[in-house]
């Protein structure tokens, strides 16, 4: 029997342990997701978008990775869409709260 120690470790109930998903390996394997984006395989439970070095759990093909909310597009689209619905400019704080009694 033969171990592949890029694939995590898992218990006889068929579940990864938390650490074992931090696990490095030194894998050369590069997937590509359904946008189009490279992801190389960095720990025994995650991957690395090579773009622009986004890390998540399980990669692009796991249950935790949605291209809406995890990417740099989504994410300055979303930062744009709230500076265009704020009636302020976005460099100004909001007053500091009342002062405790």
């Amino acid at each position: 029997m033969t171990t592949d120690w890029k694939q995590p470790c898992k218990d006889l109930n068929g579940v990864m342990s938390f650490a074992d998903m931090f696990r490095p390996v030194f894998s050369d394997e590069v997937i590509t997701d359904a946008y189009g984006y490279d992801w190389k395989q960095e720990t025994a439970g995650g991957w690395r978008r090579i773009e622009d070095q986004f890390f998540i759990l399980m990669g692009p093909n796991g249950k935790f990775y949605r291209h809406k909310c995890h990417s740099v597009e989504a994410i300055k689209n979303d930062m744009n869409k709230k500076i265009l619905e704020s009636s302020e400019p976005p460099d100004v704080l909001p007053p500091p709260p009342p002062p405790r009694e």
